[in-house]
């Protein structure tokens, strides 16, 4: 993978622990992610249809190195944060994403983690899409 070149990712999560006039919020450490400061997370959406499914626009960043870190969190209206309740971060394997993108190019990388809170290293799985030219990866 060129990791001068920019990627799309997007990406979703349930979480039902979320009440009024709270917002899910995604923090990583890329640029794009808000390199772990509270005050520039990416605030995710959902409505009453698809509630408590959150989803985030599309980010566009370049990967650095070969992985992502990065976490959900939620705040409050008061800017009052509660972050997912393990010890360690998400990750996105850059160098594990199963098709072959030295002829092709991934149009977007959809990242569908399962449940907020919920440690993804203990059941993870991959989905490749690669006809569509879409990453899809699962994480539960």
């Amino acid at each position: 993978m060129d990791f001068n070149k920019p990627i799309n990712l997007k990406f979703q999560i349930k979480c039902q622990e979320t009440k009024w006039g709270e917002s899910l919020c995604l923090l990583g450490e890329n640029e794009s992610l808000g390199t772990w400061n509270n005050k520039k997370a990416v605030k995710m959406s959902t409505d009453k249809n698809t509630f408590p499914m959150w989803f985030s626009q599309t980010i566009n960043l370049i990967p650095k190195k070969s992985s992502l870190e990065y976490k959900y969190l939620i705040v409050n209206e008061h800017g009052i944060v509660k972050w997912e309740d393990f010890p360690n971060n998400r990750i996105i394997n850059f160098n594990e994403l199963k098709i072959n993108i030295s002829n092709e190019e991934i149009s977007e990388i959809e990242v569908k983690d399962v449940n907020f809170g919920k440690n993804p290293m203990l059941n993870n799985s991959v989905n490749s899409k690669s006809i569509k030219l879409i990453q899809t990866i699962f994480s539960f």
